[in-house]
């Protein structure tokens, strides 16, 4: 029937009244329940595809990310994995995952100095951002007062920062 029929229309009505099409539909439906194959392939969703595969690849991500031994700093900044975040600023790049510039990341790829060249500590986002008595004024100038007690995420996130 619908295979030759381009418009259908659902409704409800009393059961076992007699209604024609109704009494059709009770027939076929204990016929459908003694077949032993099903005749009609419904397929899959695409939606409920695409949200299971998602679901799927974000908790092989987030296992991956718990288990790597790499971008530690990152992790403690964000510990679970999510594609709502997205920071497309190239120097917020190089500060949220520690590469770049920074003296700590350019000892590991070309053998310069760790040290800040304030020579009181590591080279580190942390030691910049927190620490380091060269960027003493910008931090003043542009971090809101109770910056110390933030995290760099916060930071990151913080609208006048």
């Amino acid at each position: 029937m619908l295979r030759h029929k381009k418009h259908v229309e659902f409704s409800w009505v009393k059961a076992h009244i007699g209604i024609y099409g109704n009494e059709l539909a009770d027939v076929a439906a204990e016929y459908a329940t003694r077949r032993e194959a099903v005749d009609q392939v419904l397929g899959i969703p695409k939606s409920w595809l695409q949200y299971i595969l998602k679901q799927d690849t974000l908790l092989k991500w987030q296992k991956r990310w718990e288990s790597s031994p790499k971008s530690r700093f990152l992790y403690g900044l964000m510990s679970t994995v999510s594609t709502k975040r997205c920071y497309g600023d190239f120097f917020l790049n190089q500060i949220l995952t520690t590469h770049g510039c920074f003296p700590q990341h350019q000892h590991k790829f070309f053998g310069k100095s760790p040290s800040c060249i304030c020579g009181t500590d590591f080279g580190t986002v942390s030691h910049y951002i927190f620490g380091c008595s060269r960027y003493h004024f910008i931090r003043s100038r542009f971090f809101p007062l109770s910056f110390s007690s933030m995290s760099i995420l916060e930071l990151v996130n913080h609208h006048s920062a």
